[in-house]
């Protein structure tokens, strides 16, 4: 049996949520394993805190006895960012059982942050992570994001340190380096090795916990010696 349909709209009811895609196209064919199937040109409406919607270009699967494979799956997220996906679906346990890998680039910060940043963070923000369900059953998502040529500018710390130092530069941060470790369950969010460089400047490392709008975290903040030189004695004070 093989089948093209032109347009469809499928909606995936599990635990976590639902998983909805409204008008794709679709060709399904028969296999000796059981069934091939291509998606594209379709929206998406996923079930998690941190990635709502999307649109489909592609989605390659391979659809067996209880299990679903993803081959690969191309999308556009925010507008600005592209998604690459691979993973698996076994639904042949009573509790249903996957895995998803992906990986992300040329998403710009504007697109992510809320109204009030979208004038002072920018950037490209590129991720490699994954999803899989934690030993009490909720979507553990985990993974490395980075931001490349970011910038951090329009905040009054910023000026205030500018002004104590005579450093203009710090008025506007430019990242050499932005990277960390992260992990979302539920409302948590998890930085890990959190680390940024701006040349000439600055260094920054630590971690943050975000939860319910509640943070908490350690940073350690190493200055250029030579951003202090119009602060007597702060050069020599350890």
């Amino acid at each position: 049996l093989d089948l093209k349909v032109l347009k469809a709209d499928a909606t995936i009811h599990s635990r976590y949520g639902e998983l909805c895609l409204s008008g794709f196209s679709l060709d399904l064919l028969q296999e000796d394993y059981g069934y091939s199937a291509n998606l594209s040109k379709g929206d998406v409406i996923w079930p998690l805190p941190i990635l709502k919607t999307a649109y489909l270009e592609q989605m390659d699967l391979r659809i067996l006895n209880q299990r679903v494979v993803m081959d690969f799956a191309k999308l556009v997220v925010f507008g600005s960012g592209l998604l690459e996906l691979d993973g698996e679906l076994d639904y042949s346990a009573s509790e249903l059982g996957y895995g998803v890998n992906g990986w992300l680039k040329g998403l710009n910060c504007s697109d992510i942050v809320n109204a009030d940043w979208r004038q002072r963070l920018t950037g490209k923000v590129e991720s490699k992570f994954s999803a899989q369900p934690n030993s009490r059953g909720e979507i553990k998502v985990s993974g490395k994001v980075s931001i490349r040529d970011g910038e951090l500018t329009a905040l009054p710390v910023l000026d205030t340190i500018a002004a104590y130092t005579a450093v203009r530069e710090f008025k506007r941060l430019c990242f050499s380096e932005f990277y960390c470790d992260f992990v979302r369950i539920g409302s948590l969010l998890k930085l890990k090795n959190i680390y940024l460089h701006c040349d000439g400047l600055l260094r920054i490392e630590g971690h943050l916990d975000w939860n319910d709008g509640k943070l908490d975290g350690v940073f350690q903040v190493g200055l250029n010696p030579g951003t202090l030189g119009h602060i007597p004695g702060a050069e020599e004070k350890n």
